[in-house]
Parts: structure tokens; sequence; C-alpha cells
């Protein structure tokens, strides 16, 4: 799991100097100009959740519905390994 979020660590830091990363007591809140667009969750000890803020956007079988979680947010991808980190996830 380290190695999958240092590679998407790597590529949020190169989103641009008004996104910062910061951690929570439970998940790690990534921001745009102060505004929470995605959050880094733990959900096993091999894997984490990306759960992001896509209003508007249909459920995928990839990016599914968050539920319940943070209501902030409306999709949860989850991510096991450091080549899941592709332009699909990145966008």
């Amino acid at each position: 799991m380290a190695k999958a979020y240092d590679a998407l660590a790597a590529n949020i830091n190169k989103f641009g100097a008004d996104v910062t990363i910061s951690a929570n007591r439970s998940y790690i809140n990534v921001q745009r100009s102060g505004k929470k667009f995605a959050i880094l969750e733990p959900s096993t000890a091999d894997c984490f959740d990306i759960r992001i803020k896509l209003k508007g956007v249909t459920p995928t079988e990839r990016f599914e519905t968050a539920g319940t979680m943070n209501t902030m947010v409306t999709h949860r991808v989850s991510i096991s390994d450091p080549k899941q980190i592709d332009d699909e996830v990145l966008s």
C-alpha cells in the first residue's frame, strides 16, 4: 500500500502549488485552494480508497458510489498497486 500511496502523492504534487495533502486522524485530505476534493483512506492493510467529489458523474465499475462515509465525496476507487494510479485516476 505504501508504494501505491507514494505514487499517488507524487502525482498529486504535480497538480500545482495550490494543491495540498494533509493528514487527518483517520484519512488524508486533498485540497485545491483550501477546498477539499478528495480523501485518501486506508481500507485494508494492503489497500486504500480514493474518495472523490465527482458530482453529476454516473458511477462505473471502477469508480463506484462512495457510500455514506462522507457526504462531500460521491465516488470511490480502491488502490492496492502503484500500476492502478493511471490516467483515469489522475484525471
